[in-house]
């Protein structure tokens, strides 16, 4: 089908995963980089691509070609949406929230983007719930103050 101009990016999404399935890498790489210079806003091509690296926690590789991404097409939503996920990896929150905001201000529609972006902030407030519990009864104001975070936490997730 690739060899036909069959134009539908989900046909080299199947032949990088063909390549994944015998062990190669390098092969569904180079055809998922080859097929994203034809259609560079398909999601599922990145997605794939960076899964790779994602999958064998190669999340500085992921970072880099997404961050080399937004310098040649800033306008690419997917691409933003799609760096947001290395970056939490990463635990580089400050980027992981810019990330999915560039991305929904490209495409406030963007219901991926906005779901993860909402489980960013319910994660983040889950964790911050957990600092909660360790908080001595005789620290209440401290208590409070982290139970002020969780509830702004859990209501920008909504």
């Amino acid at each position: 089908c690739a060899s036909f101009n069959y134009n539908v990016p989900a046909v080299f999404v199947y032949i990088a995963e063909i390549h994944l399935k015998n062990n190669d890498k390098e092969s569904a790489s180079k055809v998922l980089a080859e097929a994203r210079s034809k259609y560079p806003k398909d999601a599922d091509l990145l997605r794939t691509e960076v899964g790779i690296y994602l999958n064998d926690g190669n999340y500085e590789k992921a970072e880099q070609i997404l961050t080399a991404l937004t310098e040649t097409d800033a306008k690419n939503e997917t691409v933003w949406f799609v760096l947001g996920v290395p970056y939490g990896k990463l635990d580089k929150k400050t980027e992981e929230e810019n990330a999915y905001k560039k991305s929904i201000e490209l495409k406030p529609d963007y219901y991926a983007a906005l779901f993860n972006m909402g489980a960013m902030y319910f994660n983040e407030g889950l964790e911050t719930e957990k600092t909660c519990v360790e908080i001595p009864p005789r620290e209440k104001d401290k208590d409070n103050d982290f139970i002020a975070r969780v509830i702004t936490q859990f209501t920008k997730s909504v």
